[in-house]
């Protein structure tokens, strides 16, 4: 099934404004009394992804809309950490110092990452700079060390079991990226200099 868009622009504008949208609401509406590092970084990322929803170029490959479930379960996690996790305020400064970091790779990756961006599984085009000489999901590689801070700064054990699924449902979403991704010989030339998909060294 396609996406029942006939103006894939117009999605993209709508979609876009949306996670905008939250981004900003992140600041206004946070439970925090202060304005924490972390929060800044969380409304920096969904400010930047909504920017590259509105810019991107037309997917090669159709979007599915009802594609693997891989992608909304990663999410799902991702949200639901931050969730289980303790309040800011309550953070170790390794933590934050962990969230931080993650968090500035994954904006300098979609940096490189520009028009090509996607949230579903699609194929846009190939970025090989800056990060993506590192690992070929390097945006992927942040959010993962954004997640294991809010592992950390959770006080329940099941977190733990909720970043597993994570991990697994996201290189179930690397995997079938890259089926698609390998259909453009720019990719295949580029995963053959890039050796690792999402850790260095390891995978």
């Amino acid at each position: 099934m396609k996406l029942p868009f006939s103006n894939e622009k117009l999605f993209n504008l709508l979609f876009g404004l949306n996670i905008f949208g939250w981004g900003i609401a992140g600041i206004f509406f946070s439970s925090d009394t202060e304005l924490s590092p972390v929060r800044v970084c969380i409304t920096s990322i969904n400010v930047i992804v909504g920017l590259l929803i509105f810019f991107r170029k037309k997917a090669i490959v159709p979007t599915m809309l009802l594609s693997s479930p891989h992608w909304f379960i990663v999410l799902f996690c991702n949200g639901y950490l931050f969730r289980l996790a303790q309040p800011l305020s309550n953070w170790s400064i390794y933590t934050e110092g962990l969230f931080i970091f993650g968090s500035i790779f994954t904006i300098i990756s979609f940096m490189f990452l520009g028009s090509n961006f996607s949230i579903r599984p699609s194929v846009r085009g190939v970025s090989t700079r800056g990060t993506y000489k590192i690992v070929r999901h390097p945006a992927y590689l942040g959010e993962a060390l954004m997640a294991l801070a809010c592992v950390i700064a959770s006080p329940h054990y099941y977190a733990f079991l909720i970043y597993f699924v994570l991990m697994a449902f996201q290189v179930w979403r690397i995997n079938e990226e890259e089926s698609m991704l390998r259909t453009l010989p720019a990719y295949v030339a580029f995963a053959e200099k890039t050796n690792w998909r999402l850790i260095p060294f390891i995978w």
